[in-house]
């Protein structure tokens, strides 16, 4: 597991971070404040998004990863 704040590279998407740390198999990034969940065949990349107050236009959020031998499960919670 790889966790960045996102803001070393330019405009951290879930691609140019795969690139980045090509050893990772679950990152989890933040700087964009916006929740993704983005799974290629055997990783898995998550922005939990913020859980401070609203900014932008995006709702505050939590990730929640849950982990068991050979899966990786993530849910995006919203918090009103």
């Amino acid at each position: 597991i790889h966790v960045s704040h996102g803001h070393e590279v330019p405009r951290p998407t879930p691609d140019v971070l795969l690139r980045r740390y090509p050893d990772a198999d679950i990152l989890v990034f933040g700087h964009t404040h916006r929740a993704v969940v983005h799974r290629t065949a055997h990783k898995l990349v998550v922005n939990p998004g913020a859980a401070g107050p609203k900014r932008f236009d995006v709702m505050p959020s939590v990730a929640r990863l849950t982990l068991a031998p050979g899966v990786a499960d993530v849910q995006i919670i919203d918090i009103d």
